[in-house]
């Protein structure tokens, strides 16, 4: 057997307790050749803590064993190798994933023997325990948080600054907000992001997205409340501590909107939240949502169009296994998700005109106006044919800015980075609706392929993600 001797130390640990790295080293090496194993390598963090995995050489060990290189790791105690149990259960999966064993030189945590493995895994079992009470607690404090008005969340919505923990408005991104809100009335989410792009309007990631757009568009932050979803989908939306941005009026209007335009381009209501991005890899059709009852619970699956007639082999996969591959894509490194994503720049000899000098123009005259009406020196009727005439000459430009042809704004790679680590952070207290929402607008398609060896029903089968392409 081909062995990984780790050992670690920090300098407090070493000045305290004399484990060197070098007796270490010797014991690690000795018990080894007793066992008549290889050594394949030794993967030594000197003066690093064992508060989590992020070590240059446990990094370097769990990238060869997932080369297939190492059949067991050794080291002199547990508490070299992890201090948490949380830890300590994940790298438990991965050797088991890879069919790495795990032996300590000095205690009983051993994969090598049928106890060891019982061991191991009653440890499992208990940091299972442990995340989960964990995760309890925090929604627990989360939704008592949100009962009080409190915001959960670290970034501050666009519009608002976080000054001392509560959200404080922005005045100059603010005024960004209601005019978003206000361009709604008259056109869509693609074409907002377009004419803010041409103004020169940033977002706080650069460039606007139509994703964006109908984020911000949705945000109840906007009318001094908070929402938060809590446990079984419950939501909570209570009078928060911020001050608002816009009326509530307008955003029930806007929400109307939102609902009635997605309707017209035949947005479901379904909850199956990978509806409509879903691709087979065997074959390219398109999987839909279904589901049936197994043991009195409801299962929730997703099949390719083609499987039904028997044209393509493709197996009924469960909801879950998708979401946990899903989740796990997700989690491996935002970064690696930036360059996954293939963005080519657009040429073009076109150049676009800049309309924000007659809009500002506009806006000043009506300022102007309405300060000739408080002062008497115009009368209402003259004061309102003034204003009609330049919200005439504004909608003009807007609709010179308009162009239905011109494809929605891409998305830049940190945008999309972003927008998935802000959509990670929420999962678990997301409801399965604006998950579906959120995907269909990130996502183009989701290509899946999945194990053919699972039998039984109600028996989940492994997934993979094959590929993923972005709304970019």
């Amino acid at each position: 057997m081909k062995a990984a001797l780790y050992l670690r130390v920090s300098t407090v640990e070493q000045a305290i307790e004399g484990n060197s790295i070098d007796a270490q080293k010797k014991r690690l090496a000795s018990f080894a050749e007793s066992q008549d194993w290889t050594i394949h390598d030794f993967y030594i963090d000197d003066g690093y803590s064992a508060k989590d995995l992020k070590r240059p050489d446990m990094q370097r060990m769990i990238s060869d064993l997932e080369s297939k290189k190492i059949d067991v790791v050794l080291v002199y105690k547990l508490d070299r190798l992890v201090r948490s149990v949380a830890d300590l259960h994940h790298l438990l999966e991965l050797f088991d994933e890879h069919n790495v064993k795990f032996k300590s030189a000095t205690e009983t945590f051993d994969t090598t023997t049928a106890m060891g493995r019982f061991f191991i895994n009653l440890v499992a079992s208990m940091a299972a325990w442990e995340r989960e009470t964990i995760g309890e607690r925090v929604r627990m404090g989360m939704e008592e948080k949100a009962l009080k008005g409190g915001r959960n969340g670290s970034q501050p919505p666009f519009g608002y600054d976080l000054v001392n923990g509560s959200l404080v408005i922005n005045q100059e991104e603010a005024k960004c907000v209601r005019m978003i809100f206000d361009m709604y009335k008259r056109i869509g989410t693609g074409n907002i992001a377009r004419q803010l792009n041409r103004m020169n309007i940033r977002s706080r990631y650069g460039r606007w997205s139509q994703t964006g757009i109908a984020y911000l568009l949705r945000n109840i932050t906007y009318t001094g409340k908070v929402q938060w979803h809590g446990k079984n989908g419950n939501v909570i939306i209570i009078e928060g501590k911020h001050e608002a941005i816009i009326s509530e009026e307008l955003y029930e209007e806007t929400k109307k909107r939102l609902s009635t335009r997605k309707m017209r381009k035949g947005g479901a209501t379904s909850t199956y939240i990978f509806s409509g991005v879903l691709r087979c890899a065997r074959c390219g059709g398109k999987m839909s949502g279904s589901s049936y009852m197994y043991r009195g619970t409801k299962i929730k699956t997703y099949r390719c169009a083609e499987a039904t007639f028997a044209v393509c082999t493709m197996r009924r996969i469960q909801e879950r296994a998708l979401i946990e591959e899903f989740l796990k894509k997700l989690d491996v490194n935002i970064d690696a998700i930036k360059k996954d994503v293939v963005i080519e720049e657009e040429e073009t000899d076109e150049i676009k005109p800049d309309f924000s000098k007659e809009l500002a123009a506009i806006k000043k005259r009506k300022h102007k106006w309405q300060e000739a009406f408080a002062a008497d020196a115009i009368d209402v009727i003259k004061f309102k044919e003034l204003m009609k005439e330049e919200e005439e000459k504004e909608q003009a430009i807007y609709e010179q800015m308009i162009e239905p042809e011109t494809p929605e704004p891409r998305l830049s790679k940190e945008e999309i980075a972003e927008q998935l680590q802000r959509f990670r952070e929420f999962w678990d207290v997301t409801d399965d609706m604006s998950k579906k929402e959120f995907i269909s607008e990130m996502f183009a398609s989701i290509t899946i392929d999945a194990s053919s060896t699972a039998k039984g029903r109600g028996k989940q089968i492994p997934v993979e993600i094959i590929n993923v392409e972005y709304n970019t």
